[in-house]
């Protein structure tokens, strides 16, 4: 989490998803988003992201964003990394 965030902060578009072991219900994606978070706000709390769903948040923590999908946080999750130009 704390590479994803470093990433996020540089400019890259980072994603943060959970896949739910149970193929018959939604698992959940966001978006990081550059924060200065501490490194202690990102061990308890996770990267800030943007998310879109039954609830649409501009900012809010992986934490937080992904408290509906039990078993996301904070090993259930993974992130992923794509430059831009």
């Amino acid at each position: 989490m704390h590479k994803a965030q470093h990433l996020a902060n540089a400019g890259n578009l980072v994603l943060v998803l959970y896949q739910n072991p149970d193929q018959h219900v939604p698992g959940h994606i966001a978006i990081v988003r550059p924060s200065e978070k501490s490194a202690r706000a990102l061990e308890e709390d996770g990267p800030e992201v943007i998310q879109a769903g039954q609830h649409n948040h501009a900012k809010i923590c992986v934490r937080i964003g992904f408290e509906n999908h039990p078993g996301a946080w904070p090993n259930g999750v993974r992130y992923y990394m794509h430059p831009l130009p």
